[in-house]
């Protein structure tokens, strides 16, 4: 695993919402939850995976496992397989020890939906369509921005939240998740 894809995981780890946000302009922005948290999967072995989790106004729209991977010079692709019914476990439930058995025929991945982020200094940026819907063939696009402590999106139209004209400000709650077997002396660039 190269350390291009360590640092991107690094920066997206965590528990995130935008509660300071819906606080100060309740009528403009949905509540939005996210959880990305890394995940060893048999399916993937020496495979960089994290698990993700999002919820709009306490109801689960999307989850997911992630597989990410080297791009051409300064990117990461990451590669969506949908894994469960997102009605059995509210957010925050589900217990991503649960997956570490999880046969490679309950995992689906749509081909035609994969990510691209810019590993920076100090952040990653990229965009992420939204799998779950097609707009004249293809999927809507979320734009994404990730610091060590926050997560900044705009939302397309033809999502399931509110598409208001400012992006969607989340802040990470509590501490990040470790990352899986990182190489021996790896300094996430958010630990510095």
């Amino acid at each position: 695993v190269s350390q291009k894809a360590l640092n991107f995981v690094s920066f997206v780890s965590g528990s995130y919402d935008n509660k300071v946000q819906t606080q100060q302009a309740a009528d403009d922005h949905d509540f939005i939850q996210f959880r990305f948290i890394p995940v060893e999967i048999n399916c993937f072995q020496g495979k960089l995976v994290y698990f993700a989790e999002e919820a709009d106004n306490d109801v689960i729209q999307l989850r997911y496992l992630s597989v990410v991977s080297d791009g051409i010079e300064d990117t990461v692709s990451v590669n969506f397989y949908n894994i469960t019914d997102n009605s059995k476990y509210k957010f925050g439930e589900f217990n991503v020890e649960s997956l570490s058995n999880i046969s490679c025929g309950d995992i689906h991945e749509d081909q035609n939906c994969k990510a691209s982020f810019q590993v920076r200094s100090g952040f990653v940026y990229g965009n992420v369509p939204y799998c779950f819907s097609t707009v004249n063939g293809k999927h809507p696009r979320f734009a994404g921005m990730f610091t060590c402590n926050s997560f900044t999106v705009t939302v397309p139209m033809f999502s399931h939240q509110t598409s208001p004209m400012e992006p969607y400000e989340l802040d990470r709650t509590g501490k990040k998740y470790p990352l899986i077997n990182p190489d021996p002396g790896y300094v996430s660039p958010c630990d510095n």
